[in-house]
C-alpha cells in the first residue's frame, strides 16, 4: 500500500516535470517536506506561479483544494506577487502520471 507522502511526492514530481517542459525554472520545493509544500516557479519573462498539488493512486481521483487551503495559497501568493495554482495529479500503482496534470488558476 502507498503511503499518503509518497503519493503526494509523487504528485509533486509530475508537476514539476510538467513546468519544466512549460519552460518555468523552479524557485522553491522542498522534495523532503511531510505534507503539503507549495511549489513556487518562475515562467518565461519572469512570471511568478505558486502551486500547490493534489495527488491520488487510481481507483481514486484527486481532491480538489479545500476552502481553508485555497485561501492560504491565495494569501502566500499575493504575498510573493504571484499567481495561485491548483495542480491535480492521477497516479498509476507504480506512481506514474496516469494522464494529463489538471490545472487551475485560483
Amino acid at each position: 500500500m502507498t503511503m499518503p507522502i509518497e503519493t503526494g511526492r509523487a504528485g509533486e514530481k509530475a508537476v514539476i516535470e510538467e513546468l519544466k517542459t512549460k519552460r518555468f525554472s523552479i524557485i522553491k520545493w522542498d522534495s523532503l517536506a511531510p505534507g503539503a509544500a507549495d511549489i513556487e516557479a518562475a515562467g518565461v519573462g519572469g512570471r511568478k506561479i505558486l502551486v500547490q498539488v493534489k495527488a491520488s493512486v487510481e481507483p481514486n481521483l484527486p481532491t480538489t483544494l479545500s476552502g481553508e487551503e485555497e485561501r492560504g495559497i491565495r494569501s502566500r501568493a499575493a504575498q510573493q506577487d504571484a499567481d495561485a495554482y491548483e495542480a491535480r495529479v492521477l497516479l498509476d500503482e507504480t506512481l506514474q502520471p496516469a494522464g494529463k496534470v489538471r490545472w487551475r488558476k485560483l
